[in-house]
């Protein structure tokens, strides 16, 4: 279950709206088992940031009949550390199902490569899953200093 802790408005040009979602790591949240999601609303446009957590449909669902979602911006590396296990951390594949149940009209991939040294690696497993639930042209790998214009 997901909970609104509140939503900031910054000079009427935009909306921060921080989402909990539930996280099991040992490394992280000394008070709270939870990690932090974005939603970033302009006039026009929604953008999904998600940090690490687990693959949680009805999360992910209930974002999505809340918010239309133009851009996704979701973790792709997954790593076993001590101490943790796949339920602790999205995968790719996740990832990608994640995409599926936020409708992300855009997708891009971030945190690849950051634990293990294996970003190509995660960046064509997330790719591959992506196509097979027929959704590649929406994803996009943005290089430093890259756009994305929608």
């Amino acid at each position: 279950q997901s909970d609104i802790i509140c939503a900031i408005t910054f000079l009427g040009s935009f909306t921060i709206i921080p989402y909990a979602a539930p996280h099991k790591s040992w490394r992280c949240f000394k008070y709270h088992k939870q990690s932090w999601h974005y939603i970033i609303k302009t006039a026009d446009r929604t953008i999904f940031y998600g940090s690490d957590t687990v693959l949680n449909h009805d999360f992910y669902a209930g974002i999505a009949s809340q918010h239309t979602i133009d851009v996704a911006i979701l973790p792709i590396d997954f790593v076993n550390l001590p101490g943790t296990d796949k339920s602790q951390f999205l995968s790719p594949e996740d990832a990608a199902h994640a995409a599926q149940e936020l409708k992300a009209k855009q997708i891009i991939p971030c945190q690849f490569g950051s634990f293990n040294g294996q970003g190509h690696v995660m960046l064509e497993r997330f790719q591959a899953e992506l196509a097979k639930l027929g959704m590649i042209e929406k994803s996009h790998v943005l290089p430093p200093g890259g756009l994305l214009k929608t």
